[in-house]
Parts: structure tokens; C-alpha cells; sequence
């Protein structure tokens, strides 16, 4: 015993201890495999690693296997089974999305092992046909359905990752039988299908899936023409076209040009014609939205590849040459800044893989770029010294200069204003290639950010506004460009408004925010993002920080409840799901910070979050829920009321558990202020009738909901529940615990 407690344990032996037994230990050398291996199986296989440990488990083993001289599948062969049919026996919906992704990631490392791992039973079929359906589901049903884009991004992850099990079970030799013939059929239907999907990484497995496909077998006549039908059937009408579609539809061609003839051609020039009568497309009915025509047109033809090929051969070693004298060249480009032609090669080279170095050289000279640009912008003295240092160099201006320099090149300096005009876009078009290229380069440089700040107040760019049918393309993009700038220049400092901005500077915001909110100078989508972003992360940080007064006032919270939260009907009537779950959050805020200056508001205020509470199938009834609870704490409330939230508040989805635990816990405190048993008493005999199972919810999800109605009440005052109700309480749950136990019995 002493001496097995004296061995280092296997962690401290360094990698070779993994799988190298000591000479003495040759009877026994699968032992530390099979423990090693046991371990890192149980990750692999639980529903709630992160990718990055089960990523690493995955490494691990393929390491322990090549150590030992074994396959991964041979060393998880006797392991394997106690742990992975747990969870293809149980429905995967049953699950939270996070813990979908990792049981789908899990089983498809497992499939795709060589020699395979698995078998082929009907309970891994029907798994694959689940996966099937998520992978098939409707992703603007998504968007609707499930409007905060943290959880529709875990849902496009849950897709992805079914996607990529499908892909893997269609290369199994096993799979390939003509028993499961119509399960691939399916499959390769929904392969097509999501080729017009709007998330890329969707895109990108289901094209390789179909490639796969397209390269293992040759797909049937039948087959083919029901899976292309619904993307040819829309191109049938113009109003049916869209970027999806069309991108979707370059895919195909991509993957089966053969299948195709040249009616598909005949076809799309058909839709272009209609961009001839500019009038007829703006007033006919389609799917794009308003200004969107010429990037419909554009999807529409082939890409600018496929007609020729646009590099000089001189271009390559004219790069190579000006990184070798890069400060040189740039400051040959930008003394030559007003001239189109100059520009355009030196923005070419730039954007390249290989003008790196020369970019590098553009990156480090920021006073340079805005001498040359925006000399109107700059303190005298500096833009003396940029023009000095960035005089023609010799070496690139002799008889065998690249361009030949025009004949008053000497008095270069001295530009027209025409000039000067065009080197302040092609200037803004440097800065804007850098910010694109460097994504730190604007931050770090804040005298560039600061003259970009100057450009946009400056009259002559407002004055552009209002003249654009007189300006080049390039002139145009001026607005885009600079608005593009100063997003770059922001992201990194997420926390700046709500955590720096003095409580004036906050108040002012909010105010000017209300003011858009009434002048509807901004859609729904565009106050959504601002609320979300900037309004609430703002003011949870003042309440949160005694600046509440500061930023807020009576006159403030008055016109936020009559005019955002109670408005007329008909104004509140237009409000989309995203919007109302945006106000729901202002509400609650409110509600918990400022609840003692709400007490003459309280009647819109609870008319507004009952109102949505009573909604049908709305992504905004889970947070009426919050909101009403906070109300409810807030603010005593008559039995009834408190009764009537007992009967509505439920969680039908898996998803919604959070915000119900929420409201469930903020409603048991507000009847922690009822002396009287039978009280609450009532309001648990309504919540826990209201869990029983039914064609909304599983046996397990309201067995669990039950349980937990149980746990966050009774803990509370246990003594005026159970004293006398016990029984009526058990009669509650049974019903649940009933279903249950036939389920398991099944």
C-alpha cells in the first residue's frame, strides 16, 4: 500500500507516463490506457463540456492511440456503451441547445472513426432522423419565434452541428443500404435546401456534404429535379428573387453544372431586362428589400472571374519592387494622391496579399496620409512637414520612374482645388482600406479618428448631402466610408458610454433617444439594436451607481411611460416582437430601481406588461412574465391578480426555463408580505395545476417544472404550506410523477 501510494500519479510523469507502463508492469499494459481513456470518454461524452474540452479530449485520444499503436475506436470499444446509449435512447429535444450541440458533436466524432465505433440500430436511426429535423427547420420561423440573437446564434451552432452528423453518417458504408434509402433521400434533400440558407457556416458544411455526395454516387434523374424544384419554381417570377436564392443557385451551378442547360441562362437575363424600367421594378411587388435592386441584379450575373483574367503579369514584380523601397513608394503614391490613375495602382497593390510590406510602411506614416488628404484639417506647421518629407523621391522620378511624371511635376505642391478634391476621397479611401485591412490601426492612431471626426462636421460634406445626384460613385461613398471608420473605431470599447460617459452626457443621450423614439425617424430594427446596445446597458450602470436622478427625472420617466410604454393603441399596435421585448426590459429595469417614484404610474404600467402577458405564441410572453413579477414585488397586488399570474405563467420551451425561474422566484417574494396560508396556498395549487403535462409540454419538463415550483415556494415557509396540505400537495404532482414512470417504462 505504501508503495502504491509513493507512485508519482500519472499527471506528474510527463507525456510518455500517458501510455508507456514501466519495464516492470509488461503483464498489465492496457490498465493505464483503459483508466486514461475511461476519463477522457466520460468528457467526450458530456452533454455539458465546452467545445474547447471536448476538442481537446479529441486530440488526446488520437495522441494515446498513435502512442499505443491502436485506433481511437479500439481503445473506446469496451467503454463506449454504457455512456453513449443513455443519450441516443432519449429524445435530443428534451435537451437544452447547448447540450444538443454537444451530444450531436460527440456522436459524430464517434461515426466518423476509423474502423467505425458504432453500429447501425434503429436508435441511432432514429437519432439521425431527429437531427434530420433540427437541421431541416425553418431558420425565418427562428427568427421570429426566438428574436435574441444569442440564443438564434446557438441554434444556427445546433444546425451546423446536425448538418455535419449527417454528412459523416452519409460516407458509413453501413448507411449506404437500400433499407435506409429514403432516410438518405431526405438527407440529401436538406443538403440542397440549405444551400439558400442565410448563415454561412450552415452554407458551408451543407455544400460539402453535397459535394461528397455528388462524388460517391450519381444522384437520380428523380431525386435531382424534386430537390432543385423549389429553388427553380421561385426563379420563375422576378418578385421571387432574392440574395439567398441566387447565391444558392451559384452554388449549384458550381456543384452540378452539367445538370444544367442554357434555358437557366435565357432565364435570369429575362429577369434582368426589368432593371431597363427602373419605374415598373420600383412599384411592382418583390421579396428585396428597397434598395437592394442593384445587388439582386449583380447576384444575377456570373462574378468578375469568370469572364477574364484582370492581372497584369508586370503587377507581381512591380509589388516586389516597391517593398523593397517602401517608404519610398509611399511617399511617391501619395505625392501623386489627386491623380486617378496613380490611385488605383497603388490601392491594387495595397489590397494585395503581397503589398504587405509596402501596407505596413502606409500604416506607420498616419501624418503623412491626412498631410497629403486633408491638409484643410491640419495645423499649418504639420502639413509643412509632411509635404517636405514627402517630396518625389530621385530614385523613382529618373528616365526609368515607373510612370513618367508629369512636366510641372516640380511645382506638385501647389494643387487646384479639383485636385485637392480628388485627393480627399482617394485619401479617404487609404484610411478606409486600412481600417479594413488593420483592424486596430484606427484605434491606436487617434489623430486620424480625430480628422475624421472633423471631416464629418465639416459644411462641405453636409452640402454634399444634398447635391448627391451631382457626385462620381466615389464621392458617394463618403458618408459610408467615414460611418464605417467610426464603427471600427468603436468595437473595441464596448463599455465606454455606459461605464464613461459623465450621468449629463447620459441624461442628454436618453433624451435625444426619446426624441427619435416619438419622431419615428428610426425603424423598429434600428431601435431595437440602440436599446440593446446603448439605452439599457446605460442605464442599468447609472441606476447600479447612484446617478439615477442624474440621468433621469419625473418629467423623463413620465414621457417614457406615456409615450413607450402607453402609447395609443394605434401606435402600440405597430410595434414589432422585438421592440415590445426591448420596452418589456426598460420596464423591468424601472421597476427595480426606481420603484418607490413609479408608485402614480402603476396602473399603465402593469396594463402594459398584463397586456403582453395574455398574448398567444409571442417571444415577448416569457419576458411579461419577469416584468409582471417585478410589478408584483414591487408593488402589493390584490389576491386576485396575484391568483390570475399563477393561472398564465408557464414555460413551454426548455429554453424559457431561465426567465421562468426568474418570474417564479419574484412572485414567491411578493407573497411572502400575505399573512394568510390559504393565500398562497391557492396561488401554489394553481402554478403547480398549470404544470401538469399536455400536448405543449413533455412528462420530464413538467415533472421538473413541478419540482422546482415545490423547491423555490415551500423553502420560503415551509410551516404554512405543509402543516396541513401535504396530501393535496402529493395529489398535485402525481399526475406528473405518473406520466414519468410510463415514459421510463417504455
Amino acid at each position: 500500500m505504501s508503495s502504491n501510494s509513493s507512485t508519482p500519479p500519472p499527471a506528474l510523469l510527463g507525456e510518455e507516463s500517458l501510455v508507456a507502463p514501466p519495464a516492470d508492469s509488461a503483464n498489465l499494459p492496457t490498465i493505464p490506457n483503459v483508466a486514461t481513456s475511461d476519463a477522457y470518454f466520460q468528457e467526450l461524452f458530456n452533454p455539458n463540456a465546452s467545445i474547447i474540452v471536448r476538442k481537446n479530449v479529441q486530440s488526446c485520444l488520437a495522441l494515446l492511440a498513435s502512442r499505443t499503436g491502436s485506433e481511437v475506436s479500439e481503445l473506446l470499444e469496451p467503454l463506449y456503451q454504457p455512456l453513449l446509449q443513455p443519450l441516443i435512447t432519449r429524445p435530443l429535444r428534451s435537451k437544452t441547445v447547448e447540450q444538443q450541440v454537444g451530444i450531436v458533436t460527440a456522436l459524430n466524432f464517434c461515426l466518423a472513426l476509423r474502423p467505425p465505433l458504432l453500429k447501425l440500430t434503429q436508435e441511432l436511426v432514429n437519432f439521425l432522423q431527429e437531427a434530420l429535423q433540427i437541421a431541416e427547420a425553418d431558420e425565418n420561423v427562428w427568427v421570429v419565434k426566438f428574436v435574441n440573437p444569442k440564443y438564434t446564434l446557438s441554434l444556427n451552432k445546433l444546425r451546423t452541428s446536425c448538418i455535419e452528423l449527417l454528412c459523416t453518417a452519409m460516407a458509413w458504408a453501413d448507411f449506404k443500404s437500400q433499407n435506409h434509402s429514403e432516410l438518405r433521400a431526405k438527407i440529401i434533400s436538406m443538403f440542397f435546401k440549405s444551400l439558400t440558407c442565410r448563415t454561412p457556416e450552415i452554407v458551408a458544411v451543407a455544400k460539402e456534404g453535397l459535394r461528397q455526395v455528388i462524388n460517391q454516387q450519381r444522384m437520380p434523374k428523380e431525386l435531382l429535379q424534386s430537390s432543385l424544384r423549389p429553388i427553380l419554381v421561385n426563379l420563375a417570377h422576378t418578385k421571387n428573387l432574392s440574395m439567398p436564392l441566387l447565391q444558392g443557385l451559384a452554388r449549384l451551378l458550381e456543384l452540378l453544372s452539367s445538370w444544367f442547360n442554357v434555358t437557366l441562362g435565357g432565364k435570369l437575363l429575362e429577369h434582368l431586362k426589368k432593371w431597363m424600367e427602373p419605374d415598373k421594378l420600383s412599384q411592382s411587388i418583390k421579396s428585396w428589400k428597397a434598395g437592394e435592386e442593384p445587388k439582386i441584379a449583380a447576384g444575377a450575373l456570373p462574378s468578375g472571374q469568370v469572364y477574364s483574367e484582370l492581372n497584369s503579369p508586370y503587377r507581381l514584380p512591380l509589388t516586389k519592387f516597391l517593398n523593397r523601397y517602401a517608404t519610398l513608394a509611399v511617399d511617391y503614391f501619395l505625392a501623386r494622391l489627386n491623380d486617378p490613375k496613380y490611385f488605383r495602382r497603388f490601392m491594387y497593390i495595397l489590397r494585395s496579399d503581397a503589398g504587405q510590406p509596402l501596407r505596413d510602411e502606409l500604416a506607420k506614416s498616419p501624418q503623412k496620409i491626412l498631410a497629403s488628404a486633408f491638409p484643410e484639417f491640419l495645423p499649418k506647421s504639420d502639413v509643412e512637414m509632411s509635404s517636405n518629407s514627402s517630396t518625389p523621391p530621385p530614385a523613382l522620378l529618373g528616365e526609368e520612374s515607373l510612370v513618367a511624371p508629369p512636366a510641372d511635376s516640380a511645382n506638385l505642391p501647389t494643387i487646384p482645388n479639383v485636385a485637392t478634391s480628388d485627393a480627399y476621397f482617394q485619401g479617404l479611401a487609404l484610411i478606409k482600406m486600412l481600417v479594413k485591412l488593420i483592424p486596430s490601426w484606427l484605434h491606436s492612431n487617434q489623430p486620424v479618428f480625430d480628422t475624421l471626426v472633423l471631416v464629418w462636421k465639416s459644411p462641405a460634406r453636409v452640402s454634399r448631402l444634398y447635391n448627391e445626384q451631382e457626385l462620381n460613385l466615389v464621392q458617394v461613398k463618403e458618408s459610408k466610408w467615414l460611418v464605417k471608420c467610426f464603427l471600427n473605431y468603436l468595437r473595441p470599447d464596448k463599455t465606454e458610454v455606459a461605464e464613461g460617459y459623465p450621468p449629463n452626457m447620459k441624461r442628454a443621450l436618453l433624451l435625444y433617444f426619446l426624441n427619435l423614439f416619438q419622431s419615428k425617424q428610426l425603424g423598429h430594427d434600428h431601435l431595437v439594436v440602440v436599446m440593446q446596445m446603448l439605452i439599457l446597458p446605460m442605464l442599468a450602470h447609472a441606476f447600479q451607481n447612484g446617478q439615477s436622478w442624474e440621468v433621469v427625472d419625473p418629467g423623463i420617466i413620465k414621457t417614457i411611460v406615456d409615450k413607450l410604454l402607453d402609447p395609443p393603441e394605434e401606435v402600440s399596435a405597430e410595434y414589432d416582437e422585438p421592440l415590445r421585448i426591448e420596452l418589456l426590459q426598460l420596464a423591468t429595469l424601472l421597476l427595480k430601481y426606481l420603484q418607490n417614484d413609479l408608485v402614480q404610474h402603476r396602473k399603465e404600467l402593469i396594463k402594459f406588461g398584463w397586456n403582453h402577458l395574455k398574448r398567444e405564441d409571442s417571444a415577448s410572453k416569457q419576458w411579461a412574465f419577469v416584468n409582471v413579477c417585478h410589478f408584483l414585488e414591487a408593488y402589493q397586488a390584490p389576491e386576485k391578480i396575484i391568483l390570475q399570474v399563477a393561472l398564465v405563467i408557464e414555460a413551454k420551451d426548455k429554453e424559457a426555463t431561465t426567465m421562468y425561474t426568474q418570474a417564479l422566484e419574484l412572485l414567491s417574494q411578493a407573497l411572502e408580505v400575505w399573512p394568510n396560508a390559504n393565500v398562497k396556498f391557492n396561488y401554489l395549487e394553481k402554478l403547480l395545476n398549470n404544470m401538469q403535462p399536455s400536448q405543449s409540454k413533455d412528462p420530464s419538463t413538467a415533472l421538473a417544472q413541478g419540482l422546482d415550483v415545490m423547491n423555490k415556494v415551500l423553502e420560503k415557509q415551509p410551516h404554512l404550506f405543509i402543516r396541513n396540505n401535504i396530501n393535496q400537495i402529493s395529489q398535485i404532482l402525481e399526475p406528473c410523477f405518473k406520466q414519468k414512470m410510463l415514459d421510463a417504462g417504455k
